[in-house]
């Protein structure tokens, strides 16, 4: 897993809050709730999150321009886009 978090006065981010960001489940649903202050970041990335035997990417960017992969808050498995949201807020996707 990798983790792109380079910002300005960035806080430490551990991976007991990447637990809290992205929720197990196990009826097939991916559930991400990133409980950070929009305001505070303008991107990050969680990549290669092995999860029930998918590989997630989760990105939070705020304009778009950082990871060109669109504006908002999304969720890939295997590459393919589950879930977005244009506010850095809960989203959940099913896996398949």
């Amino acid at each position: 897993m990798s983790l792109d978090i380079r910002q300005k006065n960035n806080p430490l981010v551990t991976y007991s809050e990447v637990d809290e960001i992205l929720k197990p489940r196990s009826d097939g649903v991916v559930e991400v709730n990133p409980l950070l202050p929009e305001d505070n970041w303008d991107y990050f990335c969680l990549d290669n999150v092995l999860y029930h035997g998918h590989y997630l990417t989760i990105i939070w960017d705020k304009t778009g321009n950082k990871y060109n992969k669109g504006k908002g808050l999304l969720l890939f498995s295997n590459g393919k886009l589950l879930a977005s949201s244009e506010t850095l807020s809960k989203i959940t996707g099913e896996l398949k």
